[in-house]
C-alpha cells in the first residue's frame, strides 16, 4: 500500500501510458503542424528510422569514423548456437586484452532490457545460452555515467547540448539491525521500485548489512532498471560541449541524440577528456535529466515538447536535403487536394531561420511566381501585376539537390493552350522519367514546364544537382 501510494505521488514512476499520452498529443499536433506524421524519423538520416526503435548499436559504432578513442572495445556477436559464439567472444577478449566483468546486451535493445554485466566464463556461457538473439560484448568500463542529449541543426557549422543526467546507482547504507529487504522497504525512493530491487538482489534480500555497510542495489544505467536520474545542467562546460560536438560531427548523417557515457570522474566529465561512449541512442532518446525529483511534471513536459520540435526541426531541414522519412500519412495540399509524397511534407514559406540553417553554396533562381528552396517550392506571395513580389522573387538554391512537385489548377483555369499557369506549389515525389528539370529552371521556361501538364493533373520533376541526374 506505502509503496502504491508512493509511486502515485512521484510521477517518475508513473505508468508510461499515462505519462506519455501529452507527450503523444503534441507530437500529433507537430504532424499536423509539419504535414508529415513521421518527419522525426529523418533527424539522424544514417540511422534508420532516425533511430525510432530497433536500430542496429554496432551499426551506429561502426559508423562513428575515426572515433575508436572514445569508444570501449566491443564484438558484434550474430544470432546461432552457443558453441559458435562463445570461442568467438573469448577470441576476441583474448586478443584485445579484455578482462572481466564485460557487458552483453541485445544489439537492438531498448531501455537497459536485456542487458548485463558479465564476471565469469560460466555468466558468458549462461547468457550467450539463453540469448539467442544478436548481441554486443563489450568492454566494461568503470567509473561515473552521464547522459548526455546533443543536436546539431544540418547546415550549422556547431551543434549544442541539450541535456546533461547525471546517473546515480542507488546505494542503501546499513545498520546491523535489519535486512536488505527492510532496508528497502524503508527507503523513501527503493519502495517506490522495491519489487524489482528485491527480485534483482534476491540472493542477500535477508542478510543483514554490517553498520555502515553500503549496499548497491543495481549497475545498469537505465531508469527503469532502478538507476537514479538527476539533472547535471550544472556540469557543462564549454569544453565538454566542445567535445561532444567534435565526436558527434565524426559520425555522418547523426544530428540527433543522446550519448551514454562513462568517464573516471566528474572533472574528467567536465573537461570532456578520457570519454568512453558506452551507447548512443537516436530520435526516441530521451534528455533523462527530466526525472531528477527535484524537476516539476512541467518541467518535464516543457524539455519533452522542446525535445520532440527540434526533432522535427531537424528532420523538416534533412528533407528539404532529400532524406526520406519513414513511411507516413500525408495531409492532402490545399488547394488542389493532391496528397504529398511519403519522402517529404508539403512546402511551406520560406523563412529567414530556415535560410539560415542551410549554410552551403547555393545558386540563385527567379521563378515567376514560384521559389525555390532545397527539395521544396515554396509559393511566392503575387502583386496586383500578377509578378512575384520584391524579396521573393530569388531564393537561394542548394545545389545538391531540388526535387520538385508541380501541381495543375482546376479546368478553369488552364491557358488556351492546355497547360497550367505556373502559380503552383509542390513538393518532391518520383522522378519522372525523360525531363531533365534542371534544363526547366528558370523564369523564361516556367509556362513551358506549366505546359507539360495536363489540366487537373499533377506531374513531377526530380534531379540532383545541375547535371540532372535521378536519385
Amino acid at each position: 500500500m506505502v509503496r502504491r501510494w508512493k509511486r502515485l505521488t512521484r510521477w517518475e514512476f508513473w505508468s508510461p501510458y499515462f505519462f506519455y499520452s501529452p507527450v503523444i498529443a503534441y507530437v500529433a499536433y507537430l504532424g499536423i503542424r509539419f504535414r508529415s506524421w513521421t518527419l522525426f524519423t529523418a533527424a539522424n538520416p544514417a540511422i534508420p528510422a532516425g533511430g525510432f526503435v530497433g536500430e542496429s548499436k554496432h551499426q551506429i559504432f561502426a559508423r562513428l569514423k575515426n572515433a575508436t578513442a572514445w569508444l570501449p572495445d566491443f564484438i558484434f556477436l550474430a544470432s546461432g548456437e552457443p558453441a559458435q559464439r562463445r570461442p568467438q567472444a573469448e577470441e576476441f577478449m583474448r586478443t584485445h586484452g579484455v578482462q572481466f566483468p564485460v557487458v552483453l546486451k541485445p544489439d537492438a535493445g531498448q531501455r537497459g532490457s536485456g542487458v548485463s554485466i558479465v564476471r565469469s566464463s560460466a555468466q558468458l556461457r549462461q547468457y550467450l545460452t539463453q540469448a539467442s538473439f544478436p548481441a554486443i560484448l563489450q568492454e566494461y568500463v568503470p567509473g561515473e555515467e552521464y547522459g548526455v542529449f546533443y543536436y546539431r541543426y544540418p547546415g550549422n557549422a556547431r551543434g549544442r547540448v541539450l541535456s546533461v543526467t547525471e546517473k546515480r546507482m542507488p546505494v542503501l547504507l546499513g545498520d546491523g539491525r535489519r535486512t536488505l529487504e527492510e532496508l528497502v522497504l524503508a527507503d523513501d525512493r527503493a519502495v517506490c521500485m522495491s519489487d524489482f530491487y528485491l527480485r534483482k538482489n534476491s540472493e542477500r534480500a535477508q542478510k543483514v548489512p554490517g553498520a555502515g555497510e553500503q549496499v548497491q542495489l543495481v549497475e545498469i544505467g537505465a531508469h527503469c532498471r532502478g538507476a537514479i536520474f538527476l539533472d547535471g545542467g550544472d556540469k557543462l562546460t564549454p569544453a565538454l560541449e566542445e567535445s561532444i560536438d567534435r565526436i558527434a560531427q565524426r559520425f555522418d548523417g547523426f544530428f540527433f541524440g543522446r550519448f551514454d557515457i562513462r568517464v573516471p570522474s566528474r572533472e574528467d566529465f567536465a573537461a570532456g577528456r578520457n570519454v568512453k561512449i558506452v551507447e548512443l541512442n537516436g530520435v526516441t532518446s530521451e534528455a533523462t535529466h527530466i526525472y531528477d525529483p527535484k524537476l516539476s511534471l512541467f518541467d518535464a513536459y516543457r524539455v519533452l515538447f522542446r525535445q520532440w520540435r527540434i526533432a522535427f526541426e531537424i528532420g523538416d531541414l534533412n528533407c528539404v536535403r532529400g532524406t526520406r522519412p519513414a513511411p507516413q500519412l500525408v495531409l492532402p495540399e490545399p488547394p488542389y487536394g493532391e496528397a504529398h509524397p511519403p519522402q517529404c511534407p508539403p512546402a511551406r514559406q520560406v523563412t529567414p531561420a530556415v535560410a539560415h540553417q542551410l549554410r552551403e553554396p547555393v545558386l540563385h533562381v527567379g521563378l515567376r511566381h514560384m521559389a525555390v528552396l532545397g527539395a521544396a517550392v515554396v509559393e511566392a506571395p503575387v502583386g496586383e501585376d500578377g509578378e512575384a513580389q520584391a524579396g521573393d522573387d530569388h531564393v537561394g538554391l542548394p545545389r545538391k539537390r531540388s526535387d520538385v512537385h508541380v501541381y495543375a489548377p482546376p479546368a478553369a483555369q488552364c491557358l488556351p493552350h492546355g497547360g497550367a499557369e505556373p502559380r503552383l506549389r509542390g513538393r518532391a515525389r518520383a522522378p519522372d522519367a525523360g525531363h531533365d528539370f534542371a534544363a526547366l529552371l528558370g523564369r523564361e521556361n516556367v509556362s513551358h514546364l506549366a505546359s507539360t501538364i495536363p489540366c487537373g493533373s499533377a506531374s513531377s520533376y526530380c534531379w540532383h544537382g545541375p547535371s540532372g541526374n535521378q536519385p
